[in-house]
C-alpha cells in the first residue's frame, strides 16, 4: 500500500511560539498532540493542500510557507509520508479551531513541547525542528558531556563491531580501549576501526536505539535539574553523532559535536569526516575552546570517562570523571572529582 501523503503547518507567531493542536477523542489517535495539516487532493499542490487543510481546520490564512524534510512513519494499519511547512500566518487572524479540541502556542525555550503526547509521525519533525534552532546564549554557564560509556554504558563503535560478529568486535574493541586509555593516538585507530566495521543502515539504526536501551539511570533526571539550575548542556562525542542524535533528543539536549559518519543513499558505508576535531587527539579541547568563543560562559565543566576528555581539564573550570561503566585510573587520579553516578553531578556543581 502507497503511503498517505500529507502535508502539517508548524506555524511560528512573532515570538517564535509554535502551535500545537490536540486530536478530538472521536478520532483516530484521539487527544494527541500534533501539527495541522491534511491529505494531499490528486489534483493539488503541496502548497495548495496546505493552504486549504489550515483555512478548513483553523479558520486562517498562511501567509509565507517554508517546506521541511518529510518524514515517513508507519502505524499499525497505515503508513504516512508527511510533509511539513513552517509558516506564519496573518496577526488580524483569529484560531478556530474546527476539528481539534484544544490548540496551545508553545514556548520552546521552557521545553513545555515535552510534557505533550504527540502523535508519533509528528515527533520526528518536531525534534528537527528544534535542533536547527541557534542555540540561545541565555543561560551563562555550559556543562559538557561525552557520550559513550558516560550518557550510556556503550561504546557505539564497539556496539557497531558487534554486530559483525565476535572475532571483529574483539579487534575493534582493543583499539578503543587503548585510544581511551591514552596507549595510542586517537587518529591511529579511528579510520581504522570504519575500515574494519563498514557499517550500513541497518546496524546504525540498531546502535541508535541501544544508546537509548542503555541510558545512565540517573541521566535524564540529573540533565532536566541542571537545565533548572541554568545550566546549558552539549553533548561533546568521539563517537558518531547520526547514532547519538535519538539519545540526545531522549534526554532534551539539542547541541551535539559528534563525528559526521556518511552512508549512501542505498544505506551502505561511504566514510566518515576525518577532519573532525574529536577523531584526534586535543580535538576535545579545540571544540571546548570554540564553543567558549560562541557563549563566552562565565563556567565550563566538563564531564567523561576516557583520557580524551582528561585533555579538556585545564581549559575548563571543573573537570569531573566518571566511572560507572569504565573506570580509567588515569582518570579517577587527576580529574577535580570523581563519580560514579550522574547524579551526584547535583551535590559537586
Amino acid at each position: 500500500m502507497n503511503p498517505l501523503e500529507v502535508v502539517c503547518a508548524l506555524i511560528i507567531d512573532n515570538n517564535g511560539n509554535l502551535l500545537a493542536c490536540k486530536r478530538g477523542s472521536h478520532q483516530s489517535h484521539p487527544r494527541k498532540w500534533e501539527f495541522p495539516g491534511g491529505k494531499i487532493e490528486v489534483s493539488e499542490t503541496k502548497k495548495e493542500a496546505l493552504i486549504r487543510e489550515i483555512s478548513e481546520e483553523l479558520g486562517v490564512n498562511i501567509i509565507s510557507s517554508t517546506p521541511l524534510p518529510n518524514t515517513i512513519y508507519s502505524y499499525s494499519d497505515f503508513t504516512i509520508n508527511l510533509y511539513p511547512f513552517l509558516c506564519k500566518i496573518s496577526h488580524q487572524d483569529k484560531l478556530s479551531p474546527t476539528e481539534h479540541s484544544e490548540v496551545l502556542w508553545l514556548d520552546l525555550d521552557t521545553k513545555s513541547h515535552t510534557e505533550l503526547d504527540w502523535a508519533e509521525a509528528d515527533i520526528p519533525i518536531l525534534n528537527h525542528y528544534i535542533k536547527s534552532l541557534p542555540m540561545t546564549n541565555s543561560s551563562n554557564k555550559l556543562i559538557v558531556f561525552d557520550c559513550d560509556s558516560t550518557l550510556s554504558s556503550i561504546e557505539g563503535i564497539d556496539e557497531l563491531a558487534r554486530e559483525k560478529g565476535t572475532e571483529i568486535f574483539q579487534e575493534v574493541e582493543a583499539l578503543t580501549n587503548a585510544a581511551m586509555n591514552g596507549e595510542v593516538p586517537l587518529d591511529e585507530v579511528f579510520s581504522r576501526r570504519l575500515e574494519i566495521i563498514q557499517p550500513n543502515l541497518a546496524t546504525c539504526k540498531k546502535i541508535e536505539q541501544l544508546y537509548i536501551d542503555t541510558v545512565e539511570p540517573t541521566a535524564l533526571e540529573t540533565l532536566t535539574e541542571l537545565k533548572k539550575r541554568g545550566f546549558s548542556i552539549i553533548i561533546l562525542s568521539g563517537g558518531f553523532k547520526r547514532l547519538i542524535e535519538p539519545l540526545a533528543s531522549y534526554l532534551g539536549v539539542e547541541r551535539i559535536e559528534a563525528v559526521p559518519l556518511n552512508l549512501s543513499e542505498s544505506g551502505d558505508y561511504i566514510n566518515f569526516d576525518s577532519t573532525y576535531p574529536t577523531t584526534y587527539n586535543g580535538g576535545k579541547p579545540e571544540i571546548i575552546e570554540k564553543l567558549k568563543a560562541e557563549f563566552s560562559p562565565e563556567k565550563v565543566i566538563m564531564v567523561g570517562d576516557g583520557v580524551s576528555d582528561l585533555e579538556t581539564k585545564n581549559i575548563v573550570d571543573k573537570f569531573i570523571g566518571y566511572g560507572k561503566y569504565t573506570d580509567r585510573k588515569k582518570v579517577r587520579e587527576e580529574a577535580d572529582h570523581f563519580i560514579y553516578s550522574l547524579a551526584d553531578l547535583l551535590d559537586i556543581i
